[in-house]
């Protein structure tokens, strides 16, 4: 009788144990898919964020080739008319004649 009441009592402490192992587990599952969803949620926050982001960076770049390009050809008019610059191989015709 003892033996029984001792294996019973074992028996019954390892069900308890794998019980709660068992709804630990399970916690951990829900705890964990429930993490990962909002992870998902910030990758696709986060890829958004990067295209908008790339795209911004498009037009900027179209700007700033733009800018130099712009700014290129000012620095060409002010070296032709303001300083008398000419390109190597250029001819310059000058109207003698005054007409």
């Amino acid at each position: 009788m003892i033996i029984l009441k001792k294996s019973r009592k074992i028996s019954t402490i390892i069900k308890s144990a794998v019980f709660i192992f068992v709804l630990y587990s399970m916690f951990n599952i829900v705890e964990q898919q429930a993490q990962i969803f909002s992870k998902k949620r910030e990758l696709e926050k986060i890829n958004s964020d990067l295209i908008s982001q790339k795209l911004k960076n498009d037009e900027l770049k179209k700007i700033v080739i733009l800018a130099d390009k712009k700014n290129d050809e000012y620095i060409e008019h002010i070296a032709r008319d303001t300083l008398g610059f000419i390109r190597q191989n250029e001819r310059v015709f000058i109207n003698i004649a005054g007409d």
